[in-house]
């Protein structure tokens, strides 16, 4: 996990995956809903890895035993957030607290980003090495995910409440947030509802004709 990508980069930079959720819109465990072979957390979390960051914490909550049956093997770290129910930050807090490697920066992922590309990522990764600022990739002007975070802002973070996850970190230092521009539209696009999950295998079904 991570071998070489300090090197690669010029600094050192881990990941935290956020997938506790109960995804009430959804209806059922979006975690693990097929995609390619695998599922959507599977693609979400083999990204991550191919990305080559220090190490990754991935934080479970509802159904967490199903879900980490699937990445049995993978080269992470599992964190299970008991108070999933207290919404995003809690599941941050808790990933947060696991952290074993000193980095210079924090990339938070949603677990329900299926289509992140490792280039795409590689490239916030380095962006953020060459500033070490607040990363957000942009796609046609609008910001999307991953958030990388400078580990000064650790403790900012640890003191967040609600279900806006570290938004509000970066509403609070706008001069110390670099846009990215990115090509795909994967930053922007998440799994939230029943319809957003069919427009992903639509996607895959046009890519075939």
């Amino acid at each position: 996990m991570g071998s070489g990508g300090e090197k690669c980069f010029g600094c050192s930079v881990s990941a935290i995956v956020l997938a506790a959720g109960q995804a009430r819109r959804m209806g059922q465990l979006k975690q693990l809903l097929p995609w390619r072979g695998a599922t959507l957390i599977e693609h979400t979390i083999d990204c991550v890895i191919a990305s080559g960051v220090a190490e990754i914490i991935v934080v479970l909550g509802y159904r967490a035993e199903e879900v980490m049956q699937r990445l049995a093997g993978k080269p992470v770290k599992i964190k299970i957030n008991e108070n999933y129910k207290g919404g995003m930050s809690s599941s941050l807090i808790c990933g947060l607290q696991a952290l074993e490697k000193k980095a210079a920066g924090i990339m938070v992922v949603l677990g329900d980003q299926p289509t992140l590309e490792v280039d795409t990522l590689r490239h916030l990764i380095r962006e953020f090495c060459q500033r070490t600022t607040i990363v957000v990739p942009v796609f046609e002007k609008r910001r999307g995910n991953p958030v990388i975070f400078p580990s000064k802002y650790i403790n900012e973070m640890l003191a967040l409440q609600g279900d806006r996850g570290a938004k509000s970190v970066v509403e609070a230092h706008p001069d110390d947030v670099i846009e990215v521009g990115v090509t795909t539209d994967s930053v922007i696009f998440d799994i939230d509802d029943i319809q957003e999950y069919r427009t992903l295998l639509d996607r895959d079904i046009t890519r075939e004709r």
